[in-house]
């Protein structure tokens, strides 16, 4: 028998599939990227926010009833086409309950397990002269319209002194120096140093190609098309615009086109079918910079009541 590993496929050349096929190939596995646009997608157009130190999860208690204020509001929080709303609703309404007071510190300690690792492993990826050249850990900045707390800040605190996560409170004179120009109705805000961002978002996933395949690992400029599930050998056959490819061991991390290739397996490997399949979404944020240190935190959304406090990318929550 030999005693090559066999390949594994991995669909999806965004900052997740890449991460995961580095890691693999730097194991002794084979791995083969598939993907018509690589560094494409949310990968190339999100905001490049790394956050290490989040632990607050986005539905929190109370959201629930404002639900449908924010579907009707065209610069709240939440905007849903209303032609797509039936077949969201159904999950916005799972995702609120999940927002329950006893989900709220289980999906917390979930989420810092998670995240808190972060920098470490973008250092290990990388190599300290990358992530110095493409990371920035400047922190982030979440703000609020108004004087009073939300109702939620108490909970905030909370979470992230269990956590052992920083906040440094902010007031609007502070806001004003670090971000000039900001709107007046800002008058509160908290800064979290320990997270950072990515100054090219597309820069850093690129980067992470080239250096897959400097360790030997091979990228397919393919689309997948369909997955078909193999009993003898067990494994996947990739069907894609090129031909088909097979393996034992199938990742998929096509971001939001995952759930169609999944689909047809009921999200799941066929029963009976022993080989491994991953799957992962990657989901994008918003950023707003300014030019030195402790000013070039990122201005994040918190989605409680939240409305633009203009037309950047600048995200706020009512009081």
């Amino acid at each position: 028998m030999s005693d090559v590993p066999p390949r594994i496929l991995i669909i999806g050349a965004g900052v997740v599939g890449l991460s995961t096929a580095l890691y693999l190939q730097r194991s002794g596995r084979r791995v083969t990227v598939i993907d018509p646009t690589p560094a494409g997608g949310a990968s190339f157009g999100n905001a490049g926010m790394i956050s290490a130190d989040t632990a607050v999860p986005i539905v929190l208690p109370g959201m629930l009833g404002k639900l449908p204020g924010w579907l009707f509001d065209r610069l709240g929080p939440l905007s849903v086409d209303p032609v797509y709303l039936p077949r969201a609703l159904p999950w916005l309404l799972r995702s609120m309950q999940a927002g329950r007071a006893g989900r709220v510190f289980a999906i917390s300690d979930a989420m810092r397990a998670l995240h808190r690792n972060t920098l470490a492993c973008w250092k290990e990826l990388l190599g300290a002269e990358r992530f110095y050249a493409l990371i920035r850990v400047a922190g982030q900045v979440h703000v609020w319209e108004g004087d009073a707390a939300s109702p939620s800040a108490e909970l905030e605190r909370e979470l992230r002194q269990r956590h052992g996560i920083a906040g440094e409170p902010l007031h609007g004179d502070d806001l004003r120096q670090m971000f000039p120009g900001i709107s007046r109705a800002i008058r509160r805000g908290v800064l979290i140093p320990g997270n950072g961002y990515t100054v090219n978002p597309r820069r850093l996933v690129g980067t992470l190609g080239g250096l897959l395949v400097e360790a030997g690992g091979e990228m397919a400029p393919e689309r997948a098309m369909k997955i078909i599930p193999r009993e003898s050998p067990l494994g996947y056959t990739v069907m894609t615009n090129v031909g088909c490819r097979h393996t034992s061991v199938l990742v998929v991390a096509a971001g939001a086109w995952s759930g169609r290739l999944l689909a047809p397996l009921g999200g799941a490997p066929a029963a009976g079918n022993r080989a491994r399949l991953s799957c992962h979404a990657a989901v994008a944020g918003h950023r707003a910079e300014n030019r030195d240190h402790k000013q070039d935190a990122r201005v994040c959304h918190d989605a409680d009541g939240g409305r633009p406090a203009d037309r950047r990318h600048r995200r706020v929550r009512r009081a």
